[in-house]
């Protein structure tokens, strides 16, 4: 049996309603290097995960297990900010024997 191979991929988000995706993703990380609150969470539900500004959070996928679906971004008071988000994504079908 094989390993999957996985990269490490990165998105920025700087204002209210801007996504990123979990599709395939093993695990991302979310860095709040603004000035302000961002919450972050699925499109169409409610943003209830807090990130205070100058925090990082980790959410690591259980073993064997992947995130996916998309994720919406909103800035307390100001609207704008700046999120860094590194994510794990699995590069399906590829392995190392």
């Amino acid at each position: 049996m094989g390993l999957y191979l996985m990269k490490l991929t990165s998105d920025s988000l700087l204002k209210d309603g801007d996504t990123f995706s979990l599709n395939a993703c093993a695990g991302f990380t979310v860095i709040n290097a603004g000035d302000t609150t961002a919450r972050i969470g699925y499109v169409g539900e409610p943003l209830d995960i807090d990130i205070p500004a100058g925090e990082r959070y980790s959410f690591p996928a259980s073993s064997g297990y992947a995130f996916e679906g998309e994720m919406e971004i909103r800035f307390d008071q100001t609207g704008t900010g700046l999120v860094k988000i590194f994510k794990y994504v699995a590069k399906l079908n590829e392995t190392i024997r």
